[in-house]
């Protein structure tokens, strides 16, 4: 499997129903940041007097700034999500969706979509997504 470049990472949108996906790949989406840490829980005790940690829930998301294209489909899914405050079924993986690839799986909401507007560059929008409510639980899996 050896290096992965960011390059070939991909942001993928489930355009279809849950158990049957079909994926699109938001192409739009560039310099891809993957905050994923623990919270934690005091465990300390009278048998150590170093204070001692256990992780508890993850914390997990996607940013990522996109070209504001508003005429490309992610885009107006994305925007259309943050509006409706809706959730998007999301895959972030290593590389394309193959066999052996590292993934994960969530239902995601639009949490973020701050607008820049450089006078000497085009408009990008920060996206932020993070799981949220959902039936489906978020999965961390090698694709089969």
């Amino acid at each position: 499997m050896g290096i992965r470049l960011g390059a070939n990472a991909t942001i993928n949108r489930n355009t279809a129903s849950y158990g049957s996906p079909t994926w699109d790949q938001i192409t739009i989406a560039k310099d891809v940041q993957i905050p994923t840490s623990m919270e934690e829980a005091d465990a300390s005790c009278k048998a150590s007097l170093v204070k001692m940690m256990e992780p508890t829930l993850m914390a997990l998301g996607v940013e990522f700034d996109i070209v504001e294209d508003v005429g490309q489909a992610d885009y107006v899914a994305l925007r259309t999500a943050f509006l409706a405050r809706s959730s998007l079924d999301i895959k972030l993986c290593s590389n394309t969706i193959a066999t052996g690839e590292y993934s994960i799986r969530a239902d995601m909401k639009v949490f973020k979509w701050d607008r820049k507007e450089d006078l000497n560059g085009i408009n990008i929008i920060s996206v932020s997504l993070k799981p949220c409510y959902s039936t489906n639980a978020v999965t961390f899996a090698i694709e089969p």
